[in-house]
């Protein structure tokens, strides 16, 4: 499968795509949005389509009468479009097509007969057709098959708390939080792009690409890996610990910064922070560490409160400690890394104006992906 993998990446051919030497300009995929589909389901399929398009795959989106509605889905940019759909239906086209109409049905049909792979979700009026024709599927649910749920209401709130997510986050006093942001639907659109990839791997060989079906449950299940295999091992699944937790955020003068080592740079970590109450045997072990942590954090916290995020970063580092800083949104389009990656790529879009938009964190021959605007609903509508 690696070979495989490394062919699909390493291919250029010549298709109607604006840069044919991307790794994937030589396939052509299908994203089908129909309404009515679970939100957390339709971002999984939009990012694993961005994915691809933003390798260089001919994505074409399928949208209904009036648009895809994550067209509409907060956060909203000044012009009152959704930020969130601009990020992740970057360099794709897009095509609006009533699929309850037969002429609607039979165009979808003759574009899969063309195309090399088709993204859906479950449930979806036009699945027979999706798994049927020459297209490979890549299929999107909420759970999995032997639940037979496929019509039951999901949200990302509901398939956090089945994966058991919930139970790790927040203090162990308080009910319990969502996770930020779009977590589930984006490990789950990232899953299924390492099976489109997979996928167009085998045809590209000449195999027969089995279908893909992968659902938000199962994915949250990996994800959450560690519950499973503490309660295998101890009997109790791990959960929220709160200031009993072995890593934790400390404050510090101009912020805060996580505070995370390893087993073997604790010896670091002693000589970074210098204070001669961290020579004591009950913290010579980790399962020492751990029964005493509150009396670890009250001699560790003194040390990062005069001092700045930078400062910390620094110091820590050269002592091979990797204490991080914990950034806001605003302050990353600054930040140094992402600048030398070029991570944040400028885009003027026809009817949102000039964007700063996410790019791939991979790069292709030591450059950056340079990701097309997203298509504007009256581009997909004319495209009808």
């Amino acid at each position: 499968m690696r070979l495989q993998l490394r062919r699909i990446f390493s291919m250029i051919a010549p298709v109607p795509n604006e840069n044919p030497s991307l790794p994937l300009a030589r396939f052509t995929i299908v994203e089908v949005n129909e309404p009515n589909v679970a939100p957390c389901l339709r971002l999984a399929t939009s990012l694993a389509g961005k994915i691809a398009a933003d390798l260089g795959a001919d994505v074409l989106k399928i949208e209904p009468p009036g648009g895809d509605a994550v067209r509409r889905l907060p956060p909203l940019l000044p012009t009152g479009e959704s930020a969130l759909f601009h990020f992740l239906n970057t360099s794709k086209r897009s095509l609006v097509l009533d699929l309850d109409s037969g002429a609607g049905r039979a165009r979808l049909r003759a574009l899969l007969d063309r195309a090399d792979a088709v993204l859906f979700e479950e449930p979806t009026s036009v699945a027979s057709l999706a798994r049927g024709g020459r297209a490979t599927p890549i299929e999107i649910a909420a759970f999995p098959v032997e639940m037979n749920a496929a019509m039951r209401p999901v949200s990302e709130l509901t398939v956090q708390a089945l994966g058991g997510l919930m139970h790790m986050i927040g203090e162990p006093a308080r009910k319990p939080l969502k996770l930020g942001g779009h977590q589930a639907s984006y490990a789950a659109g990232l899953t299924a792009f390492t099976g489109l990839a997979a996928a167009l791997a085998a045809r590209d060989t000449g195999q027969r690409a089995p279908a893909v079906r992968v659902s938000l449950a199962e994915v949250l299940q990996w994800v959450n890996w560690k519950a499973a295999s503490g309660a295998a091992a101890s009997g109790t699944s791990p959960g929220r610990e709160g200031r009993n937790s072995e890593f934790q955020t400390m404050p510090c003068r101009d912020g805060h910064v996580a505070v995370v080592y390893t087993v073997t740079q604790w010896p670091a970590l002693r000589r970074l922070i210098a204070d001669p109450r961290l020579e004591d045997p009950k913290f010579a072990t980790r399962a020492g560490r751990r029964q005493h942590i509150a009396h670890l954090y009250d001699i560790l916290t003194p040390w990062f409160a005069d001092k700045t995020r930078d400062e910390i970063g620094r110091t820590a580092q050269a002592k091979g400690v990797p204490f991080g800083p914990i950034f806001t949104p605003a302050e990353l389009l600054a930040n140094e890394q992402y600048l030398a990656r070029s991570f944040l790529a400028e885009m003027t879009h026809p009817t949102a104006g000039r964007l700063l938009m996410p790019q791939l964190p991979v790069q292709w021959n030591g450059r950056s992906f340079a990701p097309r605007p997203a298509p504007t609903l009256e581009q997909a509508e004319r495209a009808a």
